[in-house]
């Protein structure tokens, strides 16, 4: 895995922990970093603006994923974002991807394939 630091947006700590989970199982050296809501994980992004990638939920408590996903791309272009997202419609992974989503991932689909996206990352 070549992501060594990784930012999870999700507001349900269950998430934020499979996910932490999983990344660790593929990278013991990945250093972790998690938010719950928008405000925080734009808080942290400006402090670790090294992270190699993000992980990002689309129902966010403070503002919608898709708002934060295009404030990310604006201020960190380069910063790939893959969505991590219950949503399942064709409508929300188009939004995604329009506004700059490196990738989209259901949270339904199986572990594996979220255990492979982290491996390219």
């Amino acid at each position: 895995m070549s992501c060594r630091k990784l930012l999870i947006c999700d507001d349900h700590p269950p998430i934020r922990t499979a996910v932490t989970y999983v990344a660790r199982e593929i990278s013991k050296d990945i250093e972790i970093v998690e938010a719950g809501s928008a405000s925080e994980a734009l808080a942290l992004i400006e402090q670790h603006p090294d992270i190699d990638l993000v992980l990002l939920d689309l129902r966010m408590p403070d503002m919608s994923g898709l708002d934060l996903l295009s404030h990310l791309k604006a201020k960190f272009p380069a910063t790939p974002v893959v969505i991590l997202s219950g949503d399942e419609t064709r409508a929300a992974v188009i939004g995604a991807l329009e506004r700059g989503a490196t990738g989209y991932i259901c949270k339904s689909a199986p572990t594996e394939l979220l255990a492979k996206y982290l491996e390219r990352a």
